[in-house]
């Protein structure tokens, strides 16, 4: 019974021992974040135009918010770190939808970029390692409806890259092996379809 006791007295407080670090770990994350500077685009103490972004002459950490002209509507929230782009920058919709988001490291994209529509659907996505595509792109329209396909390594495209129309069609098919492409480019007219396909 006693030899009972004590193993209950003992897993008690481990879980004590967790709760107490869990919440800990809760208020330092909270207090780092009250830390942060926070700044409007419009502030003319801040200076976006240096290589390393600077607020009152010194070399800028934290926020900056951009809103819509005449609003309190959040259009976008970049993070800076040491002066130069860093973490996961957000653009909204004037009814507050995410329209994107892109990764940044030491000023460098990186990792995932994506794109939505007002109504929420994914727009594109598009993958990069420092500063280039890398990896693949994909682009949807409106209704859901994949429209391009492509395969990046180091900001050149490599294998397959497919394009459709708004029906499902295909308008373009080729690959791209040793920098040589093979395949339907999708032209009309005497016109690149490519050159117009993607834009958003």
């Amino acid at each position: 019974m006693t030899h009972t006791l004590m193993e209950a007295d003992i897993m008690e407080i481990q879980v004590r021992s967790v709760i107490n670090i869990i919440f800990l770990f809760l208020i330092l994350s909270c207090d780092s974040d009250k830390n942060i500077m926070v700044v409007n685009d419009s502030d003319i103490n801040l200076d976006l135009s240096k290589r390393y972004v600077q607020y009152n002459d010194k070399i800028f950490s934290g926020k900056v918010v951009k809103l819509y002209s005449n609003t309190n509507d959040t259009f976008s929230i970049s993070i800076y770190k040491n002066g130069l782009k860093d973490n996961i920058w957000k653009k909204f919709y004037r009814n507050g939808n995410i329209q994107e988001l892109r990764e940044y490291k030491k000023g460098k994209k990186i990792g995932k970029y994506s794109g939505y529509y007002i109504n929420g659907n994914k727009k594109f996505e598009e993958n990069f390692k420092n500063n280039f595509n890398h990896g693949k792109i994909f682009v949807w329209s409106n209704d859901g409806k994949l429209i391009r396909e492509s395969n990046f390594i180091n900001g050149y495209e490599s294998g397959k890259q497919q394009r459709w129309d708004k029906n499902g069609k295909i308008i373009s098919n080729y690959i791209i092996k040793n920098n040589r492409r093979y395949g339907l480019l999708g032209t009309k007219n005497c016109i690149n379809e490519t050159d117009s396909l993607y834009i958003y």
